[in-house]
């Protein structure tokens, strides 16, 4: 027998709600160690030239440590700050290089060991397989193209399907 049609109509609770994708566990790729050892030795560079000049860089190393944290923990937010802030600190280096070079051979020295230390960061959390570590492989559709819907990254959308998914772990 058929459903009573004077029956009121059935409402999707969660209609407008992203769903919730269970992350698979996966081991953490070369790509993304390789960018935590270069995220961890900047930091100890960072300290190491810090207390040679005599002061103690404390935004800097907050955040490599933020950074190599939400590396190992797989946050979508660490990828994000992954790619930006080396470019970021990469063309203020450039910028310092070219505007003071008559600085020491040694501050050169410096500076140019750092940006090639930051360079291949953001190129190495590019690859496929580190933003698939990352949860930025759309379940419905299998692109790793995802953009933030939220500030903090914890709500994504493809950029293929537009789909809006919030990946949880379990």
């Amino acid at each position: 027998m058929a459903e009573n049609p004077y029956a009121p109509p059935k409402a999707e609770i969660n209609k407008g709600a992203p769903a919730e994708i269970a992350r698979p566990a996966m081991k953490m790729p070369g790509t993304v160690i390789a960018a935590f050892v270069l995220v961890s030795f900047n930091a100890a560079w960072g300290l190491f030239a810090g207390f040679a000049m005599g002061d103690f860089p404390m935004f800097r190393i907050a955040i490599y440590t933020l950074l190599a944290v939400g590396f190992l923990r797989g946050q979508a937010l660490a990828w994000q700050w992954g790619i930006g802030f080396p470019i970021l600190i990469i063309v203020l280096m450039s910028f310092v290089w070219t505007q003071f070079s008559r600085l020491e051979m040694a501050h050169l020295a410096g500076v140019t060991f750092g940006i090639a230390l930051l360079m291949p960061i953001p190129i190495l959390l590019w690859l496929r397989r580190s933003r698939m570590f990352f949860g930025l492989q759309c379940p419905k559709c299998s692109e790793t193209s995802a953009r933030p819907r939220s500030f903090l990254f914890t709500r994504r959308q493809c950029n293929a399907c537009k789909f809006e998914w919030t990946p949880v772990r379990r």
